[in-house]
């Protein structure tokens, strides 16, 4: 029936431009008046053109990426990297020689120390960690213990004086609460009539509806105000 034999003739076209891979409501790179080269698409916007992956953009052309030994394509695809383990010299990839006691990077494209040994040239040492220190966290180099502090290549215990603690760090000291720091001593903070210790406890402040003058707090006159 002629009714027949134009719905499967629209059911066609439909299925030929599916395989094509344009869909009823996007432009051809013809129907979009842009001149695409061979191995080149649309891009998403459908404004201009984008090399294949695999090519990479020269002038107005799209040129095949030659990928050495031991490469492989980038993530973009329009050139290579070398693979894990393997470094760029000039146009090819080159075998990382890895020393002892390292092993590659993250990256794959050089080599670090292993924990507990430091890079001397192309070669990795032994740190020598001198007594009451520990390794660093990366392992490359050394700090002191808690209650000590580094004096060149030694660790020297903190003398702590009386009133006063190890800080946060344990390679110095700070006063207690309620002490400052005077020379090498902790002395006691003379705190005033209505005045208190400030946050850190080194020194005072004073209260509320007092003002400091010299090292008193006198209380603030506020003046009445006539009904």
């Amino acid at each position: 029936m002629p009714g027949s034999v134009t719905s499967t003739t629209a059911a066609e076209t439909a299925n030929s431009a599916g395989a094509n891979g344009v869909s009823s409501g996007a432009e051809s790179p013809r129907q979009s008046g842009i001149e695409v080269p061979l191995h080149a698409k649309l891009n998403y916007s459908g404004k201009g053109w984008v090399c294949e992956h695999g090519y990479r953009k020269v002038g107005q052309e799209c040129v095949y990426v030659p990928v050495p030994q031991n490469a492989k394509l980038n993530y973009l695809g329009n050139d290579w990297v070398c693979e894990h383990g393997f470094r760029k010299t000039n146009q090819e990839c080159v075998a990382i020689a890895v020393p002892q006691n390292a092993k590659l990077n993250y990256l794959g494209n050089d080599w670090v120390c292993e924990h507990g040994y430091t890079k001397m040239g192309q070669e990795c040492a032994l740190i020598p960690v001198p007594q009451n220190a520990k390794l660093n966290y990366l392992g490359n180099g050394w700090v002191c213990e808690s209650g000590y502090r580094q004096a060149g290549q030694s660790c020297v215990a903190v003398q702590v004086p009386n009133n006063a603690k190890l800080n946060y760090l344990g390679n110095d000291w700070v006063c207690e609460q309620g002490y400052r720091k005077a020379g090498q001593e902790c002395i006691a903070v003379q705190v005033p009539e209505n005045g208190k210790l400030n946050y850190l406890g080194n020194d005072w402040v004073c209260e509320r509806g007092y003002r400091q003058i010299r090292q008193q707090c006198v209380s603030v006159q506020v003046p009445r105000t006539e009904s």
